[in-house]
């Protein structure tokens, strides 16, 4: 009973600290994004840029720190990129803008055939589980936008290389995961969200990444205008349990309950 109870005791204590350090990350995402809209006022673009460095910079100081033993993923590894990605609308047009500043023609119109090959897929995760759901960017077993990674993917470490390529080969399976990573990586994106929406207006509600970046990719600036606007340019690809609050009503509520 005394090590049950002192158990107990250490997850609640654990969880207390978990709740603490995730309203701590959620500020200070939000004030850097806030930092950002002020550094670049005419340049939307740059303002997202400049806050989604300061996130990846953060959660890659959590990968660098978390123990090496612990940690299955090595450079080439891939299994986890067979699989639905779901990212912020603003993840959506950094990934376009690196892509449409940095490919060829032949090599977009290569990107967009995979991304339209992708999107025909039914928009579950089931579906869209697999090698024949491979991410359009994946090249030779390595993502070819690896800096600007979404965060999904950034925040994603597995404790068993054998495990992720069991679940792969059998199409499903349990996989252990890092929860801190996916924690802090989570908060970040509230924060980001809150500052997005309480301070411009825009639509923060998460999207499949391959629909949405195909449009973004055949029309960039009118997207871009859209969304910029209060608009929903990727509104076919949203994924969201009906019934269930929305991202902005989520947000919103937790901006409201932490004063920001």
């Amino acid at each position: 009973m005394g090590e049950a109870k002192r158990r107990r005791q250490m997850a609640g204590l654990a969880s207390a600290m978990d709740l603490e350090l995730g309203e701590k990350v959620l500020r200070q995402a939000y004030q850097n994004t806030c930092q950002a809209f002020d550094l670049y006022p005419n340049d939307m673009v740059d303002a997202l840029i400049a806050s989604y460095r300061g996130r990846n910079a953060s959660l890659d100081l959590v990968a660098k720190n978390n123990p090496e033993d612990s940690v299955a993923c090595r450079a080439g590894c891939s299994a986890c990129c067979h699989q639905m990605v779901l990212c912020s609308p603003f993840e959506i047009f950094i990934l376009a803008q690196l892509l449409l500043s940095t490919r060829s023609n032949v090599d977009l119109e290569g990107i967009e055939h995979r991304l339209s090959e992708i999107s025909r897929l039914p928009l579950n995760p089931h579906a869209r589980y697999g090698r024949h759901a491979t991410c359009p960017l994946l090249v030779n077993d390595r993502c070819s936008v690896y800096d600007r990674r979404p965060a999904v993917c950034r925040a994603l470490y597995s404790n068993s290389k054998a495990s992720c390529e069991q679940a792969l080969t059998s199409g499903g399976g349990d996989v252990g995961f890092l929860v801190h990573p996916q924690m802090l990586s989570s908060a970040m994106q509230v924060g980001i969200d809150s500052a997005l929406r309480q301070k411009r207006g825009l639509n923060v509600e998460p999207v499949e990444m391959c629909g949405s970046l195909l449009i973004a990719l055949q029309d960039f600036n009118s997207s871009l205008t859209d969304w910029l606007n209060g608009g929903d340019p990727f509104a076919d690809f949203q994924v969201r349990r009906t019934g269930s609050p929305t991202n902005a009503q989520q947000v919103e509520h937790v901006a409201a309950r932490l004063g920001l």
